[in-house]
Parts: C-alpha cells; structure tokens; sequence
C-alpha cells in the first residue's frame, strides 16, 4: 500500500507540474489594506493567410467565350458598291458572348481580390500573338482584338503586367467590366480562328 500511495503522489506531482505548461495562462493577486488592484494579460492573435481571387467572366469553372461573326451577311449576286476588299462597313461582324450575366456583346464580367499588397495581372495565350485556323493554320494578329478596361486595368495579350495597388496591404477594386472589340486591319482569310487567353493574378 505504502508503495501505491508514493506512486500516486509522484503521479499527482506530474501532472500539477504539467499544468502550467498546457495553460501558458497569467495570474497575480495583491494582499493589502489600502486600495490594492491586480492584473493579468491575454494574448489575442489572428492568422490570415494570402488569398487570391481572379474572375473573368461567370462564376465557377465555365471558361466564356466572345465570338465575332459576319457569316449572317448573306447575299447572292446583288450589285456590290463598296471598298474592295470589304471594309467592316460592308461586311459586319456580330459580337456575341455565352456569359450569364452582362449584355451579351463582349462585355466581360471581371473582379480582382487580393490580401498580400499590390497584385499584377497578365495574360497568356494557346496561340501566342495571334488567333489561329487550326484547319490552314492562317492567323489573325491579337492587335486586332481590343480591350477597354475601366478601373481593373487589362494586361497586354502575352505582354507585360498590369499592376493594382493594395491600399492597407488588400486589393479590392469591385466588380468591373472589360469590352472586348475585333477591329480588323486586314480582311483575313475565310476560317474559324480561336485562342485562349489565360489571365494570371499574382503578388508581385
């Protein structure tokens, strides 16, 4: 028994030394007859991590397309006055888009939001300066795509980065919109000529 209860007691005395240790708590008293007072501290601390959103376009994991198209123009043998070759003016291309929200003619959805100061945004692409017909591998110049941004800048098609400044460390600019306009300096070859472009937002 003598030996159980000196066993216990050294067990007793390991625990109550651990104590201390898993707390890490503070604790102080003051004995007195006058105005006495004690205190004691607490730390407070929250972790963040880095958080990155970019989004171009709809929610989720649908990667929008924007399509500019003048097959509608369809004629058979009328008389042609116009510039040759055609001009836009006489041969219009329709702009559409299969974004969920937004007007359909190649405005984009975009929203950019960063908590680890100032971020950079740039873009890559498949076919790197221009679009391509894979059946005849004829191209268009990504020059001829335009982009109006309006507070979150746009980056150049495989260029440089367009920077956002943080304020107090985050960059939240708010929803904004990118229009996106084909302006041909050439009339290209007949085709179907695609790219995709892959933004990239980072911590500079």
């Amino acid at each position: 028994m003598k030996k159980l209860n000196k066993l216990g007691v050294v067990l007793g005395l390991s625990a109550s030394m651990a104590l201390p240790q898993l707390a890490q708590a503070e604790s102080r008293w003051s004995v007195g007859t006058g105005n006495i007072s004690a205190h004691a501290d607490l730390k407070l601390k929250v972790v963040v991590p880095r958080i990155i959103i970019l989004k171009v376009g709809d929610l989720g994991a649908t990667i929008n397309e924007i399509t500019w198209d003048a097959t509608g123009t369809a004629v058979n043998d009328v008389v042609y006055s116009g510039a040759i070759p055609p001009t836009t003016a006489t041969l219009p291309f329709t702009v559409s888009d299969d974004e969920a929200v937004g007007n359909g003619q190649g405005t984009i959805a975009v929203q950019v939001f960063g908590n680890g100061g100032d971020v950079s945004l740039t873009s890559t692409t498949t076919t790197p300066g221009f679009l391509t017909d894979t059946a005849t591998s004829f191209t268009i110049p990504l020059t001829d795509i335009t982009v109006t941004a309006g507070g979150t800048p746009h980056p150049a098609f495989d260029g440089g980065a367009s920077v956002i400044a943080a304020t107090n460390g985050v960059v939240n600019p708010g929803p904004d919109t990118w229009v996106y306009a084909y302006n041909p300096t050439a009339t290209p070859a007949a085709g179907t000529y695609t790219t995709t472009v892959r933004y990239t937002a980072a911590n500079p």
